[in-house]
């Protein structure tokens, strides 16, 4: 088989088609053997964003959930924006949803996590209930396309609760220490011929004077959620999706 569209890679006898960004896979030439017409593929949806936290008040925001590029929650305490989908052929992720906001202030209530591919964390900090967790495998699929978030904490607190992964939920958060929770495994693929570990759950924020990271460490990744201290912190942007097709060309 022949094609094109992406970024090409050759591993053995096959062919390996990235793309991080809208593109076209075209088949210029089917092969002579219906069996060497079949691909692989894998599809992963971009990653939540990290809610946003408030000046002085220990208040950490959910981390984004992993599973298109997840909006940040910058500059005022707000929910982090959920991830966008990726798409090949009929096979759509969803994007993750998006960290729940932090309670900010005494009385104040913290968001749930957003729904998504994988579910947002629940925000933290002053709230009556706790922060819920995001549902994750929403729209529903089989196999399961993500996992949910955990559940922020309340009363007093700092706590978001970590974004759900592909592989793993996202663990909800403790009373003691003052970490964030942190979020739910990702799955290892080979397919673009080295292991690499995707869709990983976002941490959430932490009480302590610390940047919100970006989850750009491997595609479809969430973002950790935002901190304490002012300026208001926001969460960091989620890790954009991404499309490999694997075939094999001779």
């Amino acid at each position: 088989m022949v094609a094109t569209g992406g970024t090409i890679t050759t591993s053995g006898n096959d062919k390996i088609h990235t793309f991080t960004g809208p593109g076209t896979f075209t088949v210029c030439t089917a092969a002579a053997c219906a069996a060497d017409n079949l691909v692989s593929y894998m599809v992963v949806a971009g990653g939540g964003g990290g809610g946003g936290s408030a000046t002085g008040y220990y208040s950490a925001g959910g981390a984004g959930a992993s599973g298109g590029t997840g909006n940040p929650a910058c500059g005022s305490r707000s929910n982090g924006g959920d991830g966008g989908v990726s798409t090949f052929s009929t096979i759509t992720s969803a994007g993750g949803g998006g960290g729940g906001k932090s309670g900010g202030v005494p009385g104040a209530t913290a968001a749930s996590g957003q729904n998504g591919g994988s579910g947002g964390g629940g925000g933290g900090f002053n709230t009556s209930p706790d922060g819920a967790k995001g549902e994750g495998n929403t729209p529903p699929t089989t196999p399961a396309q993500g996992q949910d978030g955990g559940t922020g904490y309340g009363p007093s607190t700092a706590r978001g609760g970590g974004g759900g992964g592909a592989g793993g939920t996202g663990t909800s958060a403790p009373t003691f220490p003052t970490h964030g929770a942190p979020g739910g495994a990702g799955v290892a693929s080979e397919i673009n011929a080295s292991p690499i570990t995707y869709a990983v759950g976002g941490q959430a924020g932490q009480d302590c004077n610390s940047m919100a990271d970006n989850g750009t460490t491997n595609r479809g990744n969430g973002a950790q959620g935002g901190n304490n201290y002012g300026p208001d912190s926001g969460g960091g942007t989620g890790g954009s999706g991404i499309v490999i097709i694997r075939y094999r060309f001779q």
